[in-house]
């Protein structure tokens, strides 16, 4: 592995999987993944399927979903306060706490979007406990005014993510 001048990193990186006589080398100047060994025409395909699909010791994958990881879990009585949940990852958050018995307070910058999410959650999951509450977290004012907003709810903060 040779090293590129003050770059600090090595130009390519050999892994082997369990795949047998199957090799994955990373170029890290170009970024390209070259699959070599026993049937490599297949390799690539099945090796990043493999690589998703495989169970770690919790027995979930990076393909698991949050329905899979959380099913059986009642977690009523905690409350969660999830930021970014008007959004993306946010909103799945939001969602699976909340269909697990969580008392979700969606901590969001756009209050409108917010609100919208909070809708489609309850129209899917009726027993939902969840509100939405205005944070921008890019300023300090508008996080001191949610901590106070919070604690004057008397909720007890279980879970921030």
């Amino acid at each position: 592995m040779g090293t590129p001048a003050n770059s600090g990193r090595p130009r390519r990186c050999d892994q082997e999987y369990d795949m047998p006589k199957t090799v994955a080398r990373m170029d890290f100047t170009d970024g390209s993944t070259k699959w070599e060994g026993k049937g490599k025409e297949n390799v690539q395909e099945d090796q990043e399927m493999w690589l998703f699909s495989r169970k770690g010791t919790s027995g979930f994958s990076a393909s698991s979903t949050a329905e899979e990881v959380t099913q059986g879990i009642d977690a009523t009585g905690l409350t969660a306060v999830v930021t970014g949940a008007s959004s993306g990852i946010g909103t799945e958050t939001a969602r699976v706490l909340a269909l697990r018995g969580v008392h979700v307070v969606m901590a969001v910058k756009n209050m409108t979007a917010g609100r919208g999410v909070k809708e489609t959650i309850a129209k899917r999951n009726p027993n939902a406990k969840i509100d939405a509450m205005e944070l921008d977290l890019s300023s300090l004012a508008s996080v001191r005014k949610f901590a106070a907003d919070f604690i004057s709810s008397g909720l007890p903060l279980n879970i921030l993510m």
